[in-house]
């Protein structure tokens, strides 16, 4: 379970909360009780990853079992939020393997606050021209508002929206005073070693930084490829090799073509 006192740590700071969560076969059960955590503390939680089980050829738990899917990620997350949720409304990365949903928190209820895909369309290609200091909630929704603001053609649509989500929510609005907070959810949908998609590798949005960017599921299919590789030191008496497997050191020797 996640834990308790870093979220009332973080309460009362300028800090956003963000937890990633591995989901395995023997935790799967657990996933709507994590999220209920989440929904909870979601004034200070501002995002949270469940990433699925992967047989990346090391560790003891291997292949992940049929159950296991992004479906059910998905239907365990909405158990947790007591609500539906639009995981579709918008795309990052390839389909089958990223996942995203943004919440609505108030009075301790989740509202689906992606429910109307033409207006996220809408939004979403005026959104590239704004800048947001996430370090700042209210910067954020003064921004978010004045990009609404300065595009008509979104008036009607987003007046809409608003208006049936406050009625949706009228009670909870009233209970919380108004305090409205936002939650994100993601789903990573890792590849086993031995069942690498090119297409999903080629869509990845889930990098490592080594040397330059590489699909994490890649990464994890070769990773000592890229972590073992001899890497150059500097010294004051001359550069050296050092090996990352044995940890021992060679004179540099400079290769010329």
């Amino acid at each position: 379970m996640p834990c308790g006192s870093c979220t009332s740590s973080a309460r009362g700071l300028p800090l956003s909360v963000l937890f990633n969560t591995t989901v395995f076969d023997g935790n799967l059960h657990e996933v709507p009780a994590i999220v209920d955590f989440f929904v909870k503390n979601s004034d200070v939680v501002r995002l949270a990853s469940f990433q699925l089980q992967a047989d990346t050829g090391r560790g003891v738990l291997g292949r992940r079992g049929d159950g296991l899917t992004i479906e059910a990620a998905q239907r365990q997350i909405e158990a947790g939020a007591g609500t539906s949720i639009s995981f579709d409304a918008l795309q990052i990365g390839h389909r089958q393997c990223t996942r995203y949903s943004l919440l609505f928190v108030t009075n301790g209820r989740a509202y689906d606050a992606l429910d109307d895909r033409d207006l996220v369309r809408l939004i979403v290609g005026r959104m590239p021209h704004l800048r947001f200091d996430r370090r700042s909630r209210s910067h954020v929704v003064r921004t978010f508002a004045k990009g609404i603001l300065m595009t008509p053609a979104l008036w009607p649509r987003a007046a809409m929206w608003l208006a049936r989500k406050t009625w949706q929510a009228r009670q909870d609005l009233l209970a919380a005073r108004g305090r409205v907070n936002k939650l994100s959810f993601l789903i990573h949908n890792f590849m086993d070693a031995c069942r690498l998609d090119g297409e999903r590798i080629e869509a990845c949005t889930f990098m490592a930084a080594t040397w330059g960017p590489v699909s994490m599921c890649l990464h994890n299919s070769k990773r000592d490829n890229f972590i073992l590789q001899p890497v150059r030191l500097q010294r004051p008496s001359g550069d050296r090799l050092w090996e990352p497997f044995s940890g021992a050191e060679s004179e540099w020797v400079e290769r010329r073509e």
